[in-house]
Formats: C-alpha cells, structure tokens, sequence
C-alpha cells in the first residue's frame, strides 16, 4: 500500500463510500490484425462459478502515452454456493498490491496463476450471502495478443489511452471475471487522470473535477449489465461534441461524442447520421436498451471499431461503421452471445442491421448493389462455418472471420427474415431480445425462441445455413409447349459438408407480353420438377431476382439449348484398341453420372463426376467388344457405343 502515495487517499475515501455507491470500412471491427491470442485458462475457474457479481468500483490512475497503471477494483459480490474462496482473472505481469475486506479492512491472502488468482475469504460464504473485496495492483499491462488490451501511446503527436478487451483481453488490465455467464450488474469507473485529458467510458459522468493542480478526477457511473469484454476506458485531448437524439418514448437521449482536435470540421456531418439509424433500430427492435443514460463515440487509433457500451470506440465515422457499432447496443450488449462459438449472433445482426441502412435509408440501387457485393464476398469460398469451431475461440483471424461471421451470418439473417415474412420476423427478434434482456442466449436460444414465436420449424435451416457450410448453385431448364411451362432445377452445393440445401427459391417469370410471375419453387431434393399454366410465351426466367438467399453462379436454359452444349462431348479414339478419353468441353461445372456396360447389359464401370473434365477408360482389362458409354443428369443424357478391337 506504501506505493501508492497520495494516491492511497484517493483509493480510500472511494472505498469508504462504497456503501453509498452500490446500486478502414472493410475491417469493420474484423480486428485480425493478429492470429494469437491469450485465452484465459485459469487454474481457479471452478471457483470463479460459485458467486455473481452485482458491482464493481474501478479506480485508476492512468497517463496517456504511459504505458502503466495503478488502481483498486472493488467488487461487491453474491454467492451462489457454498464457497471459502473467490477468484478473478488478472494476468500474473500485473502486480497484487493487497486484497481487503471492504467491511473491516481484513487482509486476505492470495494465490497466484498465469492468468487468474485465488483469495481465501474469512468465512464461508453460503449461497445468497454478500461480500465486498478490494484488490490493489499496479504495473505494465502486457502485450494481448488479441485486438489490444490496454494501449498507451502517441497518436498523430497526442497522447492516447484505449481499452479493447474482446475477447479475452480485460485480464491485462483489470481484475474480474473474464467469462460470458455472468454480467456485471453496476458499474463505476473513477478515473484519475491528466488535467487537460478527457476520459470515456460507459454510462453518465457525473464528476468532473481538478485535484491537486495538475490532475481531473472523472467518475462515470453504469447502472445497467455489462458484459465483462464490454468494460472499457478511453482518454485523450478530446474535444467534445454533444447533442440528443430524439427516441420513440418521446425522450430525448444525450448523445455524446469525443474526437480529435483535427476531426472538428470533418465529421460533425457523419456523426449526425446517428440520428436516423437510432430511429430505424428503435422502430424494428425497441427502444435504445440504455436510454436512461446516454449513446455515444470515442475515437481510438486503429481501424474499425468496438461497440462498447453506451460509448463505441471509433477508428473513423464511415456511416457503414457507425450502424454496426450502434447495431451492437441491441445486439452483442442488450443481448451476449453465450459463448464466442456463437459470435455470429452478435456480429451477424450488427451487419443485418448495417445493410438496413441501404434498404431503408438509400435508394434501391445502393441496396441492390449493396446486396451483390456481400453475395461475392459470401460465396468467395466455397466453405465454412457460421457457427465458430471450437479451435476458432483462440484463434483471432478463426473466430473473427469476416466471410462467416460477418458477411455470411448477416446474409443468412436477412435470408431468415425473407424465410419468415419480414412481420413476423421483426416480432420474432424483439420478442427474443425481450426474453434474453441484459443476459445472454446461445444460437439454440435464438433458434428456439424464434421457432415458437413463428410457429416455425428452423431445425433444418439452422443446420444448413448456421452449423452446415458453403452455399448452393442452380442449374434450372424450362420448356415450354402452348400454355404448358415445364421447369426443372438441378441443385449442386459447393462442399459434401452440406449436400442440400432445403428451402423456397424465388424465380421470377416474365413474358413476351411485359408481364411477369413471381413465385417460389419448393426445393426438397437435388432434382425438382414443375409445371405451370401460363398466358404468353416465356421471354426471361430469373432464379432469386431480389437475391433472398446465398446462392452462387446460377444457370437457366431453354431445354434445346441446353441439349445443346452437350455436343460438345466427345468420345475419341473410337474405335480404339483399348484406351478411350471421354472429353467435356463444357463452360461450366455440373454433376453427371458416368457409367459403361458390356454388350450384354453389365455395368463394367461407373462414378460420379463433380467438375468438368477428362474422363480416361482404360479397356484393357476388359474383353474386345461393344460397349455402351453413358454419361447422366441435371437433365442431361449423352449415350454412345465404343468399340474396342480385337487386334491389341
């Protein structure tokens, strides 16, 4: 305790009032900059389950462009269990000045892990009993290997300090629980800092104040449920920039903004657009879910953002930036994803919510466009998980993949928002946000909420399109004959990890008269068939117009021209003396059958074909004669006998 000086007073007079006090674009937040990161793997976790956390006071003294920190966390806890022992998460760099009972100043001993510590309490707790410790550290928060822990440093000649926690990040520099079961009730950040510095952090400042000359005591109070990755500090020589924003109960929402002194002048207009998107969330999911305190942005030195709560840091104010980290207040803070597996739910809605910017807010070519940029990038591969893999939680390029958290996860919901009917859809996700208020839910929470909701089966949907991988391709040929439309589609998909893809695909028929048939098209096999009656001659046969759902270099034929493209498929030499090439010059991929019989009706070879290739017989081990090639599917058949001579 001697080394914390004048400080010790500070610490101390907040400690004794505890009593009073308990109540650029394409990253878009990716952060994989790094492919390492320190999972916590505490030797007392066991431990760190027998007791929640109602409140923590976390008091720092902290310099800008000083890469060090000093400062109690007191933390007001509940157990859950009988329990002697409690424990936090604080990496081993860091030092434990002492750890004290709030109530009588008791000292208590500790035991140290790599990335957690043990305190021996002075009794038993027994479940719903209450306790209050204070742990005093210090030292040189270590490098994370994640998306940055704690940062202090000059940024364009300025002194900057930045927390960025998720997902494993907050035990560089604070002590807690590192965990996604338990939130964080209440609470306060005391900030002692540099006189001309200006600190963020989540909730309401309600002290601002000079002490000793040189240094500004700020404190932020919080009273909703934090999620511990969301906790976080931000200082520098900011300028603010405060407005509100006007809700659907008729409040009005301080929405507070701190930016560099170079900002002024440049994006007070990109910062406004806040309003507008505020508005839209609010009138699809509810109410801003900490409107009793405020919404706003800290800018930060490095690319994308971080959405944390009530005050999202920002590498810049592109509008795309903006609706992702103001999406996350709904979606990954008012609801937690339960486990980092299941991250899409809070990345995949944030980019849902960012492309209702372009749906609802720009025009219908922005959207369309919008639409077909994230089709490509979605299909770029031809694999993948949106639902994370276990061996992709300590992995930062793995679990933060852009492709499958982000771009496909936000497809797949507008495609399950299309699925449903946007009505019962919306009602479906705020209701589900309702149930799982200020907690968190796991994708088989999502999916069971919103099957009963709808009345709804997602069993299969989620299997292909959350846990199963890649996306599906058509081939679609129509015929027609008077009023008789026949169209038949083929389905490939881009791994075996999901052969099928079950669900309605829209197409849209449009005749020679100018008017057109939407419909959709029951897909429940690899093959479908249907007939339609029709007024006019089919002019144009479009599959997914209004792009629904992730599918990937579709092909529709009229059934003669499609027979067509099969003469390219030759068979040479023949006749041959014992080695034949079947060649397919095709100009695209498709399923087929290859099969050979004898003359007498045996099949004597036969495999499936996936890509377009060469197909080399070899003979030789099979009696001269005739023979019988055939290569079938997808509409398709090409026979043709081949004769293999006798004098070899």
């Amino acid at each position: 305790m001697l080394r914390f000086c004048g400080f010790c007073l500070f610490l101390c007079f907040s400690i004794f009032s505890l009593q009073g006090q308990i109540e650029e674009i394409r990253e878009v937040e990716t952060k994989r900059h790094s492919t390492a990161m320190r999972k916590s793997s505490g030797v007392f976790d066991a431990v760190k389950s027998s007791f929640e956390i109602n409140y923590h006071r976390i008091e720092l003294r902290l310099n800008p462009g000083v890469r060090y920190i000093e400062g109690v966390v007191v933390t007001q806890l509940k157990a859950t269990k009988k329990t002697p022992y409690i424990a936090f998460d604080l990496d081993l760099e860091l030092t434990i000045d002492s750890v004290w009972a709030v109530d009588n100043h008791q000292l208590l001993s500790v035991i140290r892990g790599t990335s957690d510590f043990l305190i021996k309490l002075p009794d038993t707790l027994t479940s719903g009993e209450m306790f209050t410790v204070a742990v005093a550290y210090r030292g040189v928060p270590p490098e994370y290997g994640g998306f940055g822990g704690f940062n202090s440093h000059q940024h364009q000649g300025e002194p900057v300090l930045w927390t960025l926690s998720q997902p494993y990040g907050s035990p560089s520099w604070w002590p807690g629980k590192s965990d996604l079961f338990d939130k964080i009730d209440s609470v306060d950040f005391v900030l002692n800092i540099p006189d001309n510095a200006q600190s963020a952090a989540p909730g309401l400042l309600i002290v601002d104040s000079i002490v000793d000359g040189d240094r500004r005591v700020q404190r932020w109070e919080h009273r909703y449920p934090i999620a511990n990755y969301l906790v976080s500090v931000t200082i520098g020589n900011y300028v603010e920039i405060s407005d509100s924003i006007l809700l659907s109960n008729n409040q009005y929402l301080p929405f507070v903004n701190y930016v560099y002194q170079n900002d002024i002048g440049r994006v007070e207009g990109e910062i406004q657009q806040t309003h507008a998107l505020m508005a839209l969330y609010d009138s699809l999911f509810g109410i801003y879910p900490f409107y009793k305190e405020k919404y706003g942005h800290a800018r930060f030195p490095r690319a994308g953002g971080m959405e944390h709560q009530t005050m999202s840091s920002m590498g810049n104010f592109h509008p795309d930036l903006i609706a992702h980290e103001l999406a996350h207040q709904w979606f990954g803070n008012f609801v937690t994803c339960a486990s980092w597996q299941d991250l899409w739910l809070n990345e995949g809605f944030a980019t849902f919510l960012t492309g209702l910017r372009y749906k609802v807010l720009l025009s219908e070519d922005e959207w369309r466009q919008y639409k077909g940029t994230m089709m490509s990038k979605v299909t770029a591969l031809p694999d993948g998980s949106v639902f994370a893999a276990p061996e992709d939680t300590v992995d930062t390029f793995g679990l933060f993949d852009l492709r499958l958290r982000y771009e496909k996860a936000g497809y797949v919901i507008y495609s399950l928002s299309k699925y449903l009917g946007e009505e019962v859809f919306y009602a479906a996700v705020r209701s589900y946000l309702n149930a799982f208020a200020f907690g968190f839910a796991n994708t088989s929470d999502f999916m069971d909420h919103i099957s009963q909701f709808s009345g709804v089966d997602l069993r299969d949907f989620f299997e292909q399109w959350i846990y199963g991988e890649g996306h599906p391709s058509f081939i679609a040929i129509w015929s027609q004959v008077g009023d008789s439309l026949e169209l038949s589609f083929y389905q490939q998909t881009s791994t075996d990890v999901t052969p099928l893809f079950t669900f309605p695909l829209p197409i849209r028929l449009t005749f020679d008269n100018g008017s057109h048939f939407d419909t959709t098209i029951a897909i429940s096999s690899t093959t479908t068939q249907t007939k339609f009656k029709v007024d006019g001659n089919l002019n144009k046969f479009e599959i997914d117009p209004e792009m629904h759902w992730i599918t990937y270099a579709n092909l529709v034929y009229e059934k003669g021209e499609y027979q067509k493209l099969f003469n390219e498929v030759v068979l040479y030499p023949n006749p041959s003396s014992g080695a034949v090439t079947l060649r397919s010059n095709l100009r695209f991929d498709v399923d087929l059958k290859f099969r050979v019989f004898s003359a007498n009706g045996a099949e004597v070879l036969s495999y499936d074909i996936e890509k377009q290739s060469d197909i080399f017989i070899d003979f030789y081990l099979h009696t001269p004669g005739v023979y019988m090639v055939i290569l079938e599917g997808q509409g398709f058949l090409y026979k043709q006998k081949c004769v293999i001579n006798t004098n070899r």
